[in-house]
């Protein structure tokens, strides 16, 4: 997948004028890219074209205008973009609206982000998420994570096969949720993996 660069960069004034539609597109974008896995996960896989909204994004924030420092967001979030063909890289979202339940309910998940509790199914091909690590300890489970599966060709196989049902799973003890995905979404997915 291509990476954003420096020269996808527009300046604040530039962006600026355009911004109301890019932020419309990528939210249009965003819609396609969004799995819920359950009432209380979910991923999102993103594109250049969302990764360069929010670099644009954060300059405008933050008013950041030299090159070295802009360079830095477009490396930092460059880092959500797989670096090969066989890969797709997301940001898992374990969401809590209830600020008296969002505790308990991490403590609950503990361990989510370790083994093989995250993973597409279809048929017998199981792809599992790995997850970065840095996020959680033994203690304290954080509440954004970025993943990435890795494909092999059998895998790949498998999920571009649109007349197979594919699958995101969550086999953790204290959230099993399982979702079909929708064709418009695995399109997307399987267009990313490029193989």
């Amino acid at each position: 997948m291509k990476k954003v660069t420096f020269q996808d960069i527009k300046n604040i004034a530039d962006y600026e004028k355009i911004r109301k539609s890019s932020i419309a597109s990528v939210i249009e974008t965003k819609k396609q890219r969004r799995i819920s896995l359950g009432n209380k996960i979910s991923l999102v896989f993103e594109t250049p074209q969302t990764v360069l909204s929010q670099v644009q994004e954060m300059m405008r924030a933050e008013r950041i205008v030299e090159e070295a420092n802009i360079q830095h967001e477009i490396d930092v979030y460059n880092q959500l973009l797989p670096d090969r063909d066989n890969e797709l890289r997301a940001t898992l979202f374990i969401e809590i609206t209830d600020p008296d339940a969002i505790k308990h309910d991490l403590d609950k998940m503990m361990g989510i982000d370790s083994s093989e509790h995250i993973y597409f199914q279809v048929e017998s091909q199981q792809i599992f998420a790995q997850f970065e690590g840095g996020h959680s300890n033994e203690v304290k489970l954080s509440a954004v994570h970025y993943t990435s599966f890795m494909f092999d060709s059998e895998q790949f196989s498998a999920f571009k096969n649109l007349d197979l049902p594919a699958y995101l799973i969550s086999n953790h003890p204290n959230y099993k949720a399982k979702v079909l995905l929708e064709p418009t979404v695995r399109e997307s997915l399987v267009h990313d993996l490029g193989l």
